[in-house]
């Protein structure tokens, strides 16, 4: 999983690519950078998700916590 972070007006937006999942090797999860933004203050959020090629139940919860911290 690759995320991408841009401003764009007053929107936080991550651009993910690849696969949302428990075997990804990625140091942070999706939550994690989503409630980094959160504690700078920046409550508009938008996940791009069109690069993402595969979602399975961990990736399901990641975004659902983002979503419940946002």
């Amino acid at each position: 999983m690759i995320i991408k972070t841009r401003e764009l007006d007053n929107v936080v937006v991550f651009d993910i690519d690849g696969e949302i999942s428990r075997t990804d090797t990625a140091q942070e999860t999706l939550h994690s950078l989503v409630e980094a933004e959160l504690d700078r203050g920046r409550r508009n959020v938008l996940l791009n998700l069109a690069g993402v090629e595969f979602i399975d139940s961990f990736g399901v919860g990641q975004i659902l916590a983002s979503y419940i911290s946002t």
